[in-house]
C-alpha cells in the first residue's frame, strides 16, 4: 500500500511539473489558463480518488488472514470460508456453502442456548456452569473441524487440478494418483459437512432438553443422556484433524 502511495504521489507531482510547465510555454492567454485551470482540476481529483481506492477500499476488500495454529471465532471462519469461495474455481463450493450455512446456524444456535439457560440458571449456579461448559465444548470441537477444513483448502492447489482434470495433461497412472488424491479432498470436506450437521442437531436436542427443565440440580443434570452423547460426539472430532 506504501508503495501504491509513493507512486501515486510520485506522479501527482509530475502532472503539476507538466502542467506548470504548459502555463508558462502558453503563456497566460485566456485559453491557455482555462486549459491549465482544467488540467490542475483533473489531477487533484485524480490524485484524491486513486488516494482513497488505495487508502479505503484495498482494506474493505481485503481477505482476513487465516492462521492455521490459532482457533479463530466462528464469524472469522465464516469469512474465511466466503473468502475462499469468491477467490477460487468453486471446486468444493456446494460443500464450503454448506459448512458455511452450518457456521451461521450455529452462532444463532449458541446463542439461543445461552438465552434459554439463562431462563433457568443464574450464571454462579454449577448447574448453569455445566451446560455452558458442554456448549462452549461444542463450540472448540466446531472452531477445531472447521479450522481443519481451511487447513485443508491452503494445501490444496485446487487451480492446478482443475486444469489437469480439464485438459488431461497428465495421462496413465500419474492421472490416477492424482485423481485419489483429489477424492480424499472431496470425500473429507463431505464427511466435515455431515459431522458439522450432527454437532447442529445435538444442540437442537439440547436446546430442546433444556426447555423441558423444571428443578434438576447439578447431580441430575450430570446423568442427563444426552449431554453424554455430546461428550463421545465431541471426542470423534479428532477424526477430522488434518
Amino acid at each position: 500500500m506504501l508503495r501504491k502511495l509513493a507512486l501515486i504521489n510520485a506522479g501527482a507531482i509530475i502532472a503539476l511539473l507538466l502542467a506548470l510547465g504548459f502555463r508558462q510555454i502558453a503563456g497566460s492567454s485566456g485559453v491557455a489558463s482555462a486549459i491549465f485551470i482544467l488540467f490542475l482540476a483533473v489531477i487533484i481529483i485524480a490524485y484524491f480518488y486513486f488516494s482513497y481506492i488505495t487508502l479505503f477500499k484495498k482494506v474493505e476488500n481485503e481477505p482476513v488472514a487465516f492462521d492455521g495454529k490459532k482457533i479463530q471465532s466462528i464469524p472469522q471462519y465464516i469469512q474465511l470460508l466466503t473468502d475462499y469461495v469468491q477467490n477460487n474455481v468453486y471446486t468444493f463450493k456446494r460443500d464450503l456453502l454448506s459448512i458455511i450455512k452450518s457456521c451461521e446456524n450455529f452462532v444463532k444456535k449458541q446463542d439461543l442456548l445461552f438465552s434459554t439457560l439463562q431462563n433457568y440458571f443464574d450464571k454462579n449456579e454449577l448447574s448453569y456452569q455445566k451446560f455452558a461448559s458442554v456448549i462452549n465444548g461444542i463450540e472448540n470441537s466446531f472452531a477445531v473441524t472447521v479450522n481443519n477444513v481451511l487447513i485443508r483448502l491452503n494445501a490444496f492447489d485446487e487451480k492446478e487440478y482443475e486444469d489437469i482434470f480439464r485438459k488431461k495433461k497428465i495421462q496413465s497412472e500419474n492421472l490416477e494418483k492424482r485423481q485419489k488424491i483429489f477424492d480424499e479432498y472431496v470425500q473429507f470436506l463431505k464427511s466435515t459437512s455431515e459431522f458439522l450437521d450432527e454437532i447442529l442437531i445435538k444442540m437442537d436436542q439440547l436446546q430442546l432438553e433444556i426447555s423441558k427443565l423444571t428443578s434438576l440440580d447439578y447431580h441430575d443434570i450430570e446423568n442427563i443422556e444426552l449431554l453424554k452423547e455430546i461428550d463421545v460426539l465431541i471426542k470423534t472430532m479428532k477424526l477430522y484433524k488434518s
